[in-house]
């Protein structure tokens, strides 16, 4: 047997997961509809408390554009929670001008040369730590919500049972090929987040628009278990915290966010990179489950 004869056999296992997969995961996202969970629940005591979490650092251009529409937003109860994570241009003096303007803005400040810890954990663990709400919602600093009702949306989905609530995190259409692959990972990483999630195997979220309760958050330690680890302040804490049934999506058009994408080949690979790299750091049945679509994708 030569490895011509394997060429068929092997291209039929792929497809077979593939086709698998795609028809009983990703078709899943087919019947999906978004529902107002907390307007079902007639007895509840109302909006619960939102604090909106962002961490920066050196994103003064980023900051001038983006924070007009997250102060624009229109929720009860909620505060925004900036943390200027050691900038060295002007942007942390910036915010704490606009702190003066907008009440709902808070902005807590980690100097040049001070202790972060890698990646944006430890500036995120303070805000966290700074803010009051019950629930918290996390974004980028690079990224805006395409409406006022942003929170509005995310907050909707939260009912007693429900811990996370994961969003969608668009990023903005350029021309050039690199923008399509950039686009079309994007949609494919929805589809396996989201997918799963539904299937009763929650594995992931993205920090450009994800929400979950501070209970859970204290409940699994913070991010101390992956503290070590630049990246994986999102995905890392599902992967770990979510529970089957305890996770909803929230993928109103109001509820997107939009983010700049990768300007060139390497800083997109680059971001792959430490996205990928978290895996290793998965539940193992998540990690043979998503290894085995990956196989399959890449060989066929």
């Amino acid at each position: 047997m030569n490895a011509a004869d394997l060429l068929l056999p092997a291209f039929g296992v792929c497809t077979a997961v593939q086709l698998g997969i795609y028809g009983a995961v990703f078709s899943r996202l087919l019947w999906y509809r978004d529902e107002d969970i907390a307007a079902s629940h007639s007895g509840s005591p109302g909006p619960e408390k939102v604090s909106v979490v962002v961490c920066a650092r050196n994103e003064a251009s980023n900051l001038r554009n983006n924070l007009p529409a997250l102060l624009a937003q229109d929720y009860p109860d909620w505060e925004l929670i900036m943390v200027d994570d050691r900038s060295e241009d002007g942007s942390g003096q910036w915010l704490y001008e606009q702190a003066k303007i907008y009440p709902k803005l808070r902005v807590l400040r980690i100097a040049p040369g001070g202790k972060s810890g890698p990646g944006k954990k430890g500036a995120l663990a303070l805000g966290i730590a700074a803010s009051s709400g019950g629930i918290l919602l996390l974004t980028d600093a690079d990224c805006h919500p395409v409406s006022k009702n942003w929170i509005r949306h995310m907050a909707s989905r939260f009912s007693p049972q429900t811990d996370f609530v994961l969003g969608y995190g668009a990023y903005q259409w350029r021309p050039g090929w690199l923008n399509r692959v950039v686009q079309f990972e994007t949609l494919h990483t929805l589809l396996q987040y989201t997918g799963w999630t539904l299937a009763g195997m929650p594995y992931m979220g993205v920090g450009r628009n994800l929400a979950y309760r501070r209970s859970v958050y204290e409940g699994a330690g913070g991010f101390s278990s992956h503290n070590h680890w630049p990246s994986g302040d999102d995905d890392l804490l599902v992967n770990a915290a979510a529970r089957p049934g305890r996770v909803a999506l929230c993928l109103h058009p109001e509820s997107w966010t939009i983010s700049p994408p990768p300007g060139s080949w390497t800083s997109w690979r680059q971001q792959k990179s430490r996205h990928l790299s978290t895996g290793v750091f998965y539940r193992p049945l998540h990690r043979a489950v998503l290894g085995t679509y990956a196989l399959s994708h890449f060989g066929w």
